[in-house]
Order: structure tokens, then sequence, then C-alpha cells
């Protein structure tokens, strides 16, 4: 969240990382649950793709030692 509304400054924050950016002052009920519900879906996929990453090294490393 700022409190400078640069439309350039925020691209360059997404392209940087940041998962969102909200304006002070502008932000309203229904665009901060979006970004709550964006940033818990991303968590949630995070997590699951570390999972299958995971999986599929102990895979990769069994049948490493099956060789």
């Amino acid at each position: 969240m700022t409190g400078l509304q640069d439309e350039d400054l925020g691209l360059r924050l997404i392209q940087a990382g940041a998962q969102d950016y909200l304006v002070k002052g502008q932000v309203t009920a229904p665009l901060l649950t979006r970004a709550l519900k964006y940033a818990v879906e991303r968590k949630r996929l995070e997590e699951e793709l570390r999972k299958k990453t995971r999986f599929l090294q102990s895979v990769l490393d069994n049948m490493a030692e099956a060789w």
C-alpha cells in the first residue's frame, strides 16, 4: 500500500515482485477483499507447488539411487 498514485511506480513494483499495488485513500471494501482473496489463493498455490516439487525431487532422488 502506498500514498503515491503513480501507475508507472505500480507497474515497476509488480515487475519487481510485488503481489499487488493499492493506493491509500482509494481502497474500497471490494478492492481490499479482492486483493486479500488473491493473496490467499497465491499462498495456497505456492504451497501446492512446493509440495509437488518436493515429491518430484524425491522421485528423481529414488531413480538416481536405483541406477
